[in-house]
């Protein structure tokens, strides 16, 4: 199976189209009756799942494709997924992709073929009856992928004799800001959790020229903030009601990123950010069927 230059980014425009309405569902089904600070990758997941899609049939395939939004066609779907793989490939990105299995089990030809071949994802055995050796492995292995940032992924108990294939997908990204913030001009500020309730936060603080944009419908102001090399953007979506985000939440699923931000225009702006360092950790199966999926694989 092989594509032209036109074909492959042809194949990733309709991945892409697929995978931001899934990015979307997901995050509204994460922040449902979520009030912590929430972080999660919508493409990390949606390269594994679609890796274990290539590995599915019948109902569980059908639910897998429509909820994902996958290409109508398989060789789309391989051939996208490559190209977005490539297309990532970046100093200050890593990505990997890794399947785990168990001794026991044979993997299809095929489906162990395309996984090396388009999404970069060789397979390595372990014996899940010694589950605690097999854990710690696939740790070191994410560890090692993640600059030594993720540690301890699966925790103790969560891998056992029944398990026979575990798929992991290791995402470190690590850039310097195009326009780096002055130390000096960070200070003590007022953060609102809710219009009565505030926090104290070490504020940094820029003016510059930015893409900004005021989305009247979406209710909130938009600023795209790039990193050194511009070649990845951060934009910021802040709700104009200090009570906002819920409203703008809901209303997510009408923004196209991809159209919108060509309409955005490069002014002066005034910029506040709050420092901030989180972590979490999440159980996506019921968040999962949160977006009508239900996986089942034999």
């Amino acid at each position: 199976m092989g594509a032209t230059e036109g074909g492959a980014q042809k194949a990733l425009e309709l991945l892409i189209e697929g995978s931001n309405k899934f990015a979307l569902d997901l995050f509204k089904a994460v922040a449902k009756n979520n009030t912590d600070n929430i972080i999660v990758s919508p493409t990390s997941l949606m390269i594994v799942l679609s890796l274990a899609y290539t590995g599915a049939r019948g109902l569980t395939a059908k639910e897998m494709s429509d909820v994902l939004g996958l290409p109508s066609s398989m060789e789309d779907v391989l051939i996208g997924c490559n190209q977005l793989l490539k297309d990532l490939q970046h100093p200050v990105l890593k990505l990997a992709n890794k399947m785990f299995v168990d001794e026991s089990m044979q993997l299809k030809e095929e489906f162990q073929k395309n996984a090396l071949e388009y999404f970069l994802a060789s397979a390595a055995q372990v014996d899940f009856g010694k589950s605690e050796e097999a854990r710690q492995t696939i740790n070191s292995w994410v560890e090692d992928n993640t600059n030594n940032k993720i540690k301890d992924l699966f925790k103790p108990g969560t891998l056992d004799s029944s398990s026979v294939l575990v798929l992991v997908n290791a995402i470190h990204f690590k850039a310097k800001w195009l326009y780096p913030f002055d130390s000096e001009m960070t200070e003590k500020e007022k953060f609102y959790v809710t219009p009565d309730t505030t926090v104290d936060v070490d504020m940094m603080s820029a003016r510059d020229k930015f893409l900004f944009k005021h989305n009247e419908e979406l209710g909130a102001k938009m600023l795209v903030l790039p990193y050194e090399g511009d070649d990845f953007h951060m934009v910021i979506i802040l709700p104009d009601a200090k009570d906002g985000l819920a409203a703008v939440e809901e209303k997510l699923h009408t923004l196209d990123l991809a159209k919108e931000i060509p309409t955005f225009q490069n002014i002066t702006v005034s910029l506040g950010l709050p420092k901030f360092k989180f972590e979490k950790t999440m159980d996506l199966n019921e968040i999962l069927q949160g977006v009508n999926v239900f996986f089942c694989f034999v």
